[in-house]
């Protein structure tokens, strides 16, 4: 499925206290920190931009909370912790409630995937869920012009499935309290899809 969406230049934002999102190169170790209560929940997604053979992949991806208000300068100040990899892989830490992949920033271009709140898509993440939100290569369809944001279409891709983004996940939750929760998602034998494409628009900040 494809959705078509504004992209607008990046600029640095101020929302009143949030944790926002961070970017780990591969190849670094990284370990996914242990969880603060058997209620904590993660949200797990892949997004690329561009070419699929050189694609560029984002420095930030915004989850937003329904009713959550942010208080943080900078984009990285602004919605759930998220940690985001040079492949374009992304793994939110989060409490129980209702969200919204919101946008994605890559090459000081904000990719605004939910601008209208009575179009975006919230999703409900229950206590000690893992929610897979899906897996979505986004193209530039118009160039931005001085008078109006360009536009890029969304579209939803196979790969990597669910199932080895949680394959993956296992790798970097042993030996921590997500590893059993992990362990028992990857073996589930049916796995539910995302339920939506993001519909976005992008605009440099």
């Amino acid at each position: 499925m494809k959705t078509t969406s504004k992209y607008f230049a990046a600029v640095l934002l101020m929302i009143v206290a949030g944790c926002g999102s961070n970017q780990i190169q591969l190849g670094k170790p990284w370990q996914l920190p242990e969880p603060t209560g058997p209620e904590d929940a993660l949200i797990i997604g892949y997004v690329i931009i561009g070419d699929k053979e050189d694609p560029l992949t984002p420095e930030y991806v915004r989850i937003l909370g329904k009713g959550k208000v942010y208080g943080g300068m900078g984009l990285k100040g602004i919605g759930e912790k998220t940690d985001v990899f040079s492949d374009g892989r992304f793994v939110a830490r989060v409490k129980p409630g209702v969200f919204n992949f919101n946008a994605f920033y890559a090459n000081k271009t904000m990719y605004q995937v939910a601008t209208d709140a009575k179009t975006a898509v919230w999703f409900t993440v229950a206590p000690g869920q893992i929610h897979y939100v899906g897996s979505y290569h986004a193209k530039h369809t118009r160039a931005d012009r001085p008078w109006r944001p360009g536009e890029f279409s969304t579209e939803r891709i196979d790969k990597p499935s669910e199932r080895e983004l949680l394959q993956w996940l296992l790798t970097v939750s042993q030996g921590t309290g997500w590893e059993a929760r992990v362990r028992r998602r990857a073996g589930s034998p049916a796995l539910p899809s995302a339920t939506y494409a993001p519909g976005s628009k992008a605009k440099p900040p």
